[in-house]
């Protein structure tokens, strides 16, 4: 049986909380391995100033091989440079990293040299696998899970050449935000070692639709 307590409120200072909210935030934003030394030694900081002590900061290897706990651990993945996703022949950008660092979604495989171009087809994460070879595919997401590692792999087997996923549940929300995407490994929540992956981008709601618009029109 539960019992009433004070209000949260009354314990926490919430102006400190969003402070180290969007501090952190501001480190670990890009997804990136690079990363994660930084945004580890903030934590520890923080708790040190808090008045916790003899804190350690443990070390997992990025391999994609030796595991921790009940994971892989997935191997260091970081974004190189600017990626971003236009529709060819116009200046219209659905996706770009230098705006938004997971626009490209962790553990994005990486394109060729000066990219890769395809029609776009759209798809909804369990249908039939057929016609994508040479393509983009627009993954439309109705029910707010992420793109699962056993459907993306569907597709590469299949030739797509990359996948764009919108999250449509939460773009009726937030229709301009981007979804942040896991737990597309093949084999388990992450990638593992050696696991070919294709470019996926998140796009926002508002895009998505916007694409489904110029597919239906032909």
């Amino acid at each position: 049986m539960m019992k009433s307590g004070k209000n949260i409120l009354s314990a926490v200072d919430i102006e400190s909380a969003k402070r180290w909210t969007e501090e952190l935030y501001a480190l670990e934003k890009g997804g990136s391995y690079a990363n994660f030394p930084a945004a580890a030694e903030y934590c520890r900081k923080s708790l040190a100033e808090a008045g916790f002590e003899n804190i350690e900061i443990i070390e997992h290897p990025a391999d994609g091989k030796s595991s921790s706990f009940d994971c892989t651990m997935p191997p260091a993945w970081d974004i190189c440079g600017r990626s971003f996703l236009q529709i060819a022949g116009e200046n219209t950008i659905l996706a770009d990293t230098n705006n938004i660092p997971y626009a490209a979604a962790p553990w994005s495989g990486a394109t060729p040299p000066g990219g890769v171009s395809g029609e776009l087809v759209a798809l909804v994460p369990g249908d039939e696998v057929s016609d994508v070879k040479n393509k983009w595919v627009l993954l439309t997401i109705y029910d707010g899970s992420n793109p699962r590692g056993e459907f993306l792999e569907k597709l590469r087997s299949n030739g797509a050449v990359g996948v764009a996923a919108v999250d449509f549940k939460g773009g009726q929300d937030y229709p301009d935000a981007l979804r942040w995407y896991n737990g597309t490994g093949r084999f388990g929540w992450y990638p593992v070692a050696g696991e070919e992956r294709l470019p996926l981008f998140s796009l926002s709601g508002k895009t998505g639709k916007m694409l489904l618009e110029k597919l239906a029109k032909g």
